[in-house]
């Protein structure tokens, strides 16, 4: 019984576990009009959720399947009918590349588009498009999350200006180059 719960455990957590993927499984659920909007957490507190996660577990393990297939096999598993009509020639050949899935199923979605090669100029194109489309939402994820962070109940007198300010502060990748700082600061004799 523990090894099915801790299969059950590791699967909930990887599709709760990040709000992306939290999301998407939600969209996916609605869309296949499933029979719940979401997968229960199971903690070891409450000896009853056992059973509750079990059930809803089960009850959604095609839709289940259906995800964790999708996210693991991305540009293998789209239609060539779904896509432009200048896309689908390239997207046909990939699918019968069994080099590049094999290198897929190594690296990932960030990593198999340096091994596309320049018989795949468009389809490299079309996907860098949307993985750039990601990399912004986190960025946009992670300033409303300072900004909820900062402007909280506690300190809601702060004026836009001040906020702004703090998030531009909190949402720069710099180091302070303390070395520089201290040697400005030095008493000259």
């Amino acid at each position: 019984m523990e090894h099915v719960m801790d299969i059950v455990i590791k699967t909930v957590n990887l599709i709760r576990s990040r709000a992306l993927s939290h999301r998407q499984f939600s969209t996916l659920l609605n869309e296949m009009d499933a029979q719940y909007g979401c997968l229960l957490y199971y903690s070891e507190i409450r000896w009853l959720s056992r059973g509750a996660v079990l059930q809803r577990f089960f009850n959604l393990l095609n839709e289940i399947d259906c995800f964790v297939k999708s996210k693991n096999n991305k540009p293998f598993s789209i239609n060539a009918e779904h896509v432009r009509e200048d896309l689908q020639l390239e997207l046909i050949d990939l699918h019968y590349n069994s080099v590049l899935k094999s290198k897929f199923e190594a690296v990932g979605v960030p990593e198999i588009f340096k091994y596309l090669g320049d018989s795949y100029l468009k389809l490299k194109k079309h996907f860098s498009n949307i993985l750039s489309m990601f990399g912004s939402s986190y960025v946009c994820e992670q300033l409303f999350s300072l900004m909820k962070l900062n402007k909280s109940k506690g300190r809601n007198q702060i004026s836009n200006v001040k906020l702004q300010s703090v998030l531009h502060l909190t949402s720069r990748n710099s180091c302070a180059n303390i070395d520089s700082l201290v040697q400005k600061k030095r008493c000259q004799v």
